[in-house]
């Protein structure tokens, strides 16, 4: 029910209680003064964790709420839960991993018997199927972080629905007692459950972390029957893959290959590195390739050869085993290549603008063709651009004039070439200057403005010089795009995301 225009008096019973305004509030109404038109409320979170929904005649499904604490009976035992009845006209079911107890054995049936009262919190409703979750575990019974955590580090985070009837107090990643990652060799085997995984108990300090090992997650190879493998009470190593933060539940692998390899996590992954992974997925967008911890990545179609492939399922075989080159990592997302030229450098890897060192020498790989140069992308993004007319020196377009001034000049000479400095990007020059020479760059209009002049400059037009072509060469006669490169680093200006390249690796002097 809801109520829109209802103002209510919050009793602060506890001093630690802060409020702000705008603040999405929990309360439990205490007392209603009909005559003041006052509805008393109490936030204090002992007293919002303890209350229980009362029975209504005549409630609706529509009604229930996620978070609503309710008494429930149980009706009966399941394969992997238990059903419960409550608030006279509902059921729902509890499944395994929200039992009351932290490590539930394999006798976990005998702690419900049929009309058992217990308290349970609804966790999910679903309007089409009128099915209903609902939860024993202590923590969220009670509106607390799960117990697995450590306290030395505790802070808290308070999550609240839009519909403020229930939150939940957690810790950060951080403060947890397990990271993914990490690995323990004597891990207790608490349940086995057929056809569907393992829950171990993971020695950590101060007090043990239940941990669940999905069935497809206990061996390299595939394990039909569990129970002829594991054992209740045997130990096993295993390495924590993530938590289960609503369910206080670690999530764990013990696959041999889990505990090899460089890369375990999303954050292990590093621009350049080379990796062994196989195969899973081949489509005409490319590959999916998986690492032996289970992080999956994407091969796009371009970077599965050197060369175009038509047939993408004729160069990769699904559970092949290759080794590929991390291109980047973002969001999650991770790319790589199988360019040979990639794999095989040997060459300093620019992953970030401030990588790009003017000298370096590095591969890159043409994503486009201008008429006026050529784009290369690197690692992580990071791209750079090898102008087709690039002048050696200079770095502008058609190529640079010398003017040899080997005796003083007059005061009309000193005019006429004044007249002719604009068109070399403003260069000042003063009167008398003798046995010097102005090397400037210009268009095409300025060369043939001083050609026609008394001056006889000497012009170096070097045109496609970065390139390596030879004038008037198409850049795709000998270029096409996704072609590996091999460029050397001309300048750099990280600020700006710039880098100017040249494929010429030997500059000229």
């Amino acid at each position: 029910m809801t109520l829109e225009a209802l103002v209510g008096f919050d009793l602060h019973e506890s001093r630690e209680i802060r409020v702000n305004i705008g603040q999405l509030l929990q309360g439990v109404v205490k007392s209603v003064d009909k005559t003041r038109k006052v509805v008393y409320l109490s936030s204090d979170p002992d007293v919002v964790s303890k209350c229980v929904t009362k029975e209504l005649k005549g409630i609706s499904i529509d009604l229930l709420i996620p978070g609503m604490m309710v008494n429930a009976r149980v009706q009966s035992t399941l394969e992997n839960g238990i059903m419960l009845s409550f608030l006279t006209y509902f059921t729902g079911t509890v499944d395994i991993f929200h039992l009351q107890k932290a490590f539930p054995t394999s006798n976990w049936k005998d702690d419900y018997n049929q009309n058992k009262k217990v308290n349970a919190r609804i966790l999910f409703i679903d309007p089409f199927t009128r099915a209903v979750g609902l939860t024993l575990n202590p923590h969220l019974v009670h509106n607390k972080a799960p117990p697995f955590l450590n306290p030395v580090h505790r802070k808290k985070v308070q999550l609240t629905c839009v519909r403020p009837s229930f939150s939940l107090c957690i810790l950060l990643g951080s403060s947890l007692l397990v990271k993914t990652g990490d690995i323990f060799d004597h891990s207790k085997v608490i349940r086995v459950d057929r056809g569907f995984g393992l829950l171990l108990e993971v020695p950590t300090s101060p007090i043990p972390t239940p941990a669940y090992v999905s069935v497809s997650d206990v061996a390299d190879k595939d394990v039909r029957k569990l129970e002829k493998n594991f054992k209740q009470g045997s130990h096993v190593r295993a390495r924590i893959l993530g938590f289960r933060h609503l369910e206080g539940l670690a999530m764990g692998v013990l696959k041999s290959s889990a505990f090899e390899g460089s890369v375990f996590t999303h954050s292990d992954v590093k621009p350049g590195m080379v990796v062994r992974a196989k195969v899973t997925v081949v489509d005409n967008f490319g590959a999916i390739v998986q690492f032996p911890s289970g992080v999956k990545a994407l091969c796009p179609l371009r970077h599965m050869s050197e060369f175009e492939i038509a047939k993408p399922r004729k160069k990769f075989q699904v559970g092949a085993e290759l080794q590929f080159r991390v291109l980047g990592c973002k969001s999650k997302r991770i790319t790589v290549t199988h360019k040979k030229t990639l794999l095989k450098s040997k060459l300093g890897i620019v992953s970030s603008y401030a990588d790009a060192t003017e000298g370096l020498i590095t591969h890159g790989w043409i994503t486009k063709i201008e008429n006026h140069g050529c784009f290369v992308r690197f690692y992580n993004g990071v791209q750079g651009f090898a102008s087709r007319s690039k002048c050696r020196g200079c770095g502008r377009m058609f190529g640079c004039v010398n003017l040899p001034l080997t005796r003083n000049v007059n005061d009309q000479e000193a005019l006429e070439l004044a007249s002719l400095l604009p068109l070399l990007d403003n260069f000042s020059l003063s009167p008398n200057v003798c046995d010097s020479e102005v090397t400037r760059t210009m268009t095409k209009s300025s060369v043939d403005a001083i050609q026609n002049s008394n001056w006889s400059p000497n012009f170096n037009i070097c045109d496609g010089s970065e390139l390596g072509l030879e004038p008037g060469d198409d850049p795709t006669s000998l270029y096409h795009v996704e072609q590996v490169v091999k460029c050397r680093v001309t300048s750099s200006v990280p600020a700006s995301r710039r880098i100017n390249l040249s494929f010429v690796i030997t500059p000229a002097r």
